[in-house]
C-alpha cells in the first residue's frame, strides 16, 4: 500500500512511525526504492530519533550512507539486543586507572576520543582519532597539555562545543581527600595539541566535590548535582552559565511531596529534553567508594518547569524533584515505605544502578546503564525507556568483560558503540587498563576501524562470568555486617560520656544518607538512648 502513495505523502506517513515500525516497513516494502534514495527522509528520521548529544551530520553523506546511519540509530533506540566486542589492547592504550575522564570532541568526519586524569601518575591527555573513511586501525596518541598539570580523579569532563570541554571538581589527593571546586577548560587545538585553562568564575561557587554529575542544558548551562566530599556525600545542586562563567544565585530545586534525593555520589544524570526534565539514576553514599556507605537504586526526575530553551533558564527556577522509582533495598533493609513505585529489579540488576556505574543516553528515549557498584562490581547491562519510565532487559551477547565500576565511557552515536576504558574491579586485580566495546546495533554488520576488534573465538579472549543474584546478596549482607561491626567497635572505643552523642550523630547520618538499613538505625537509636550496655561500662561502675 505504501508503494502506491505519492513519495511526499509516503514520506509524511513514515515520519509518524516509531523506529521499530520504520524497520518493519523497510523489511516488508523493499519496493520503496525512490523513497530509500531520499536524503531528506533519512535526515529527518535521524534528527527525530537521535539522542541530541551527537554532532551535526556531515553534509557529504549520500542517501545510502544516511539510510545506514538511521538503521544504526533505530537499532540503538530499541536496544533489544547488544553485543560485547572484544578489543586487543594496542600499544599506546592509556594505562590502568579509575575515576578518569572521557569525552568526544571534533567534527562528524573527524572526531577524537579524549581520555585524561584518574587515579594515576599520568598527566598526559590521550587521543584516539576517528576519521571518516579511515580503514587503518588507529593508535592512541598522547600529549602533555599546556597550562595545567594536576592530579585529579572523580571529576567530570563535559563537551560544550566541537573543540572544548569543561572539567569541574574532583579529588586532588589520595584517600578521597583534597576535593576542589575548580573549573577548567580543555581546548583541542589540533589532533595532537591540547591546552588546559583555569577559569575564574563569578558568583558563589558551590561546595567542592568529586564523583558528581555535570549535565549541559541548552548548550549553555552546566548543571552540577551531588558528589562526594571528605566528610560524606552531598546533593547540593548548582548551575554554571558557561557564557558568562557565573554561578547562578538561585535555588535550583524546591521540596515536593516526594522530597529530594539524599546525598549521593557515583550516580548518573541524563537530559530528557523531550519531557523537559533531568533524570537521575542510583548512586551511593559515604566518604569512600569501598569502605563506607551503601548504594541505592532510586530513579528521580528533576522537572525543569518552564525551561523553554529561550536562554533565560534562571527564570524557570526552582525546579521540582519527583521520585519515579524507590530504592529496591528498602524492603530488605526494613526501612519505612517511601514514595515512588517498585522497580522490580533483581538483586544483580540493582548493582547496575550502584555507585559509579555507566549511564548514557543513546537515543531520544533510551538510556543505557552498565557496570557499577563496589560490593561486588558487576558487568551487567540494563536499558531505561524515558518515554515509558520503565526498565528493559536487553539480550546481551558476546564474551562478557570483567566487572568494574568507576570506568570512563563515551557513546559513539554515529557508529553505534559504547566504548569503556579502565575502572576498578573488586573481583580480579584492582584497576583496569583495557578497552571494551558494546555494539548497540549488532543486527547491522559493520566494522569498527578505529580499534582492533578480535573475534569472539580468538584464544586471547578472556570470558568473565555474569554476576548473579546470589553474588549480590552475599556481598551485600557481608558489607552490611562489616559496617555494623565497625560502627559498634567505634562506639565501644569512645569514652562512655561521649558515646550517646556520637550515636546520635551517626544516626542522623544514617537517616539523611539513606543509611545501612533498619538494623543499624535501631542499634544506634538504642545506644543514643542509653539502652545498650558496653563491656567497659562495668569497669566505669567499679
Amino acid at each position: 500500500m505504501l508503494d502506491q502513495l505519492p513519495p511526499e505523502l509516503c514520506h509524511q506517513v513514515i515520519q509518524k512511525l516509531s523506529a521499530q515500525d520504520v524497520l518493519k516497513v523497510l523489511i516488508l516494502h523493499r519496493s520503496l526504492t525512490p523513497l530509500g534514495n531520499s536524503e531528506l527522509l533519512w535526515k529527518d528520521l535521524i534528527q527525530r530519533d537521535s539522542s541530541g548529544d551527537e554532532p551535526t551530520l556531515s553534509e557529504h553523506l549520500t542517501a545510502g550512507e544516511l539510510k545506514r546511519a538511521y538503521l544504526v540509530c533505530a537499532h540503538s533506540s530499541l536496544l533489544e539486543t547488544v553485543r560485547w566486542r572484544p578489543v586487543r589492547t594496542a600499544r599506546g592504550t592509556p594505562s590502568a586507572r579509575e575515576g578518569h575522564l572521557m569525552c568526544i570532541l571534533g567534527s562528524p568526519s573527524n572526531k577524537r576520543v579524549i581520555l585524561t586524569g584518574g587515579f594515576s601518575d599520568d598527566h598526559r591527555v590521550h587521543i584516539l582519532p576517528m576519521s571518516a573513511g579511515e580503514e587503518q586501525h588507529q593508535q592512541w596518541l598522547s600529549t602533555t597539555p599546556r597550562g595545567l598539570l594536576t592530579f585529579v580523579y572523580g571529576a567530570t569532563l563535559t563537551p560544550f562545543n566541537e573543540t572544548s570541554a569543561i572539567r569541574f571538581g574532583g579529588f586532588r589527593a589520595a584517600g578521597y581527600s583534597g576535593e576542589t571546586d575548580q573549573v577548567c577548560v580543555l581546548q583541542l587545538n589540533h589532533e595532537s595539541q591540547v591546552d588546559w585553562q583555569v577559569v575564574e568564575t563569578n558568583g558563589m561557587a558551590p561546595m567542592a566535590r568529586a564523583y558528581h554529575s555535570a549535565t549541559l542544558v541548552e548548550n549553555r548551562y552546566l548543571v552540577i548535582i551531588g558528589g562526594m566530599t571528605t566528610r560524606g556525600s552531598i546533593l547540593q545542586e548548582a548551575i554554571l552559565d558557561t557564557q558568562t562563567w557565573t554561578w547562578l544565585d538561585k535555588s535550583v530545586s524546591t521540596v515536593s511531596t516526594s522530597g529530594k534525593p539524599s546525598g549521593r555520589h557515583g550516580h548518573s544524570v541524563v537530559l530528557d529534553s523531550k519531557r523537559n526534565r533531568l533524570v537521575l539514576f542510583g548512586g551511593g553514599n559515604g566518604s569512600d567508594l569501598l569502605r563506607s556507605g551503601v548504594d541505592n537504586t532510586e530513579v528521580w526526575e528533576l522537572k525543569m518547569n518552564n525551561c523553554d530553551g529561550t536562554g533565560d533558564l534562571a527564570a524557570s527556577l526552582p525546579w521540582t524533584w519527583n521520585k519515579i522509582y524507590k530504592d529496591s533495598n528498602e524492603e530488605n533493609n526494613g526501612e519505612l515505605p517511601s514514595t515512588g513505585k517498585a522497580s522490580g529489579l533483581s538483586p544483580a540488576e540493582c548493582l547496575v544502578l550502584g555507585r559509579c556505574h555507566v549511564g548514557a543516553k543513546v537515543s531520544v528515549n533510551t538510556v543505557l546503564l552498565a557496570f557499577g557498584s563496589g560490593t561486588p562490581t558487576t558487568n551487567g547491562v540494563l536499558v531505561y525507556n524515558l518515554a515509558t519510565d520503565k526498565f528493559q532487559r536487553p539480550v546481551v551477547r558476546g564474551p562478557l568483560p570483567v566487572p568494574r565500576f568507576t570506568a570512563a565511557a563515551v557513546v559513539m552515536h554515529g557508529e553505534g558503540f559504547l566504548m569503556i576504558h579502565g575502572g576498578y574491579t573488586t573481583q580480579v586485580d584492582g584497576a583496569r587498563g583495557d578497552v571494551a566495546l558494546l555494539d548497540l546495533a549488532p543486527g547491522i554488520h559493520r566494522n569498527f576501524p578505529y580499534l582492533r576488534v578480535i573475534h569472539d573465538s580468538d584464544d586471547e579472549v578472556i570470558r568473565y562470568r555474569r554476576i548473579h543474584d546470589g553474588d549480590a546478596e552475599h556481598a551485600r549482607h557481608r558489607h552490611q555486617d562489616n559496617d555494623i561491626g565497625g560502627i559498634l567497635l567505634r562506639l565501644s572505643d569512645t569514652d562512655p560520656d561521649e558515646r550517646r552523642a556520637l550515636a546520635n550523630r551517626l544516626l542522623v547520618d544514617v537517616i539523611n544518607g539513606g543509611g545501612m538499613g533498619g538494623r543499624i538505625a535501631l542499634i544506634l537509636n538504642m545506644v543514643a538512648n542509653g539502652n545498650v550496655h558496653f563491656p567497659d561500662d562495668d569497669d566505669r561502675d567499679d
